[in-house]
């Protein structure tokens, strides 16, 4: 029978120092100070691309790191979920950057922001209003991964893996080599184009 001298129930010394009031005072001033100089980097080393480089995924890696702490570390929920708001967000910002040719932090940080604050509300609404999400096309890249992982390897020999041509459906015929890579990728983007297609509650 555990008890509270039981040593599993005893709270561990980081636990305690991070929930202490003296931790809690000195927080904002070391955030406000990690801010700072997030701001401060692409100035100090404008010219210095490469350490820019550096700085930039250390900051991401480091919000990645702190959405998981966010989970676990104070929910108790072990789950890799946030990623996807994560990687949307940054997917958005890729496009940005690429096409508009616009990388200022002051916009893009808001924006990605933004962008995982309308993908949570959809799936929120979604829910609310009962409509099932429907998953990708098992014939589009994403689709033959996530059918992958969720079902259609063998769970003795599951192997993780990158997307593949070998994930996909099987083509009618005999295709081989380059022209059957060729007739994949046209049925996937044909797929995918179906699957985009509005909802009727949606067009309405």
């Amino acid at each position: 029978m555990l008890t509270a001298a039981d040593p599993s129930l005893e709270p561990t010394r980081a636990g305690q120092a991070r929930g202490s009031p003296a931790f809690r005072r000195v927080l904002p001033y070391v955030e406000a100070a990690a801010l700072v100089v997030a701001l401060a980097v692409p100035f100090v080393l404008g010219e210095r691309t490469d350490l820019v480089t550096l700085a930039t995924n250390v900051l991401i890696l480091s919000l990645l790191a702190i959405s998981f702490d966010l989970c676990w570390g104070l929910s108790g929920i072990m789950s890799f979920g946030q990623a996807l708001f994560f990687g949307v967000a940054g997917y958005v910002i890729a496009l940005v950057g690429r096409d508009l040719e616009f990388s200022q932090l002051w916009a893009t940080l808001p924006l990605a922001m933004l962008v995982g604050l309308l993908l949570a509300g959809l799936f929120a609404g979604r829910e609310r209003l009962a409509l099932e999400t429907e998953a990708p096309p098992a014939t589009t890249a994403l689709g033959a991964l996530l059918d992958h992982i969720t079902g259609a390897a063998d769970a003795k020999t599951f192997q993780p893996m990158n997307v593949n041509f070998g994930l996909f459906p099987p083509l009618d015929g005999t295709l081989r080599g380059k022209e059957r890579k060729q007739a994949l990728a046209a049925r996937a983007l044909r797929d995918v184009d179906m699957w985009l297609q509005p909802t009727p509650l949606a067009a309405e």
